[in-house]
């Protein structure tokens, strides 16, 4: 699969907001980078928690993050909403519950 074959790449051939990653400091580079694995992980919580571990956000940019990862019907489905734990999620649902959370910490 296209995602399995290694990619090598120039320092200066990836840019984050115009900037070559090459000179951003290592610390900055991780903070602006998330990656979905092919095994999502989700925390023990809520689903308030898995998608806003922090709990920094307010439920209306936990909802859009879960707008713009299609998972809004999904959730308003769960008995307690935001509050669910999410036991019944299918693989897929999981892949997208991390995309939201990368979306919602701003993650490039």
């Amino acid at each position: 699969t296209p995602c399995s074959t290694p990619m090598l790449l120039s320092p200066r051939s990836v840019e984050i907001d115009g900037v070559p990653i090459g000179a951003l400091p290592l610390s900055t580079l991780r903070s602006r980078l998330d990656m979905l694995t092919p095994r999502p992980v989700l925390f023990a919580g809520t689903v308030r928690y898995n998608v806003d571990p922090a709990g920094e956000k307010s439920d209306e940019e936990i909802w859009e993050a879960l707008r713009l990862a299609k998972l809004t019907g999904t959730v308003q489905t769960l008995d307690d909403g935001l509050e669910d734990g999410g036991h019944s999620l299918s693989p897929a649902q999981r892949h997208s519950f991390c995309l939201a959370r990368a979306i919602l910490c701003r993650a490039r």
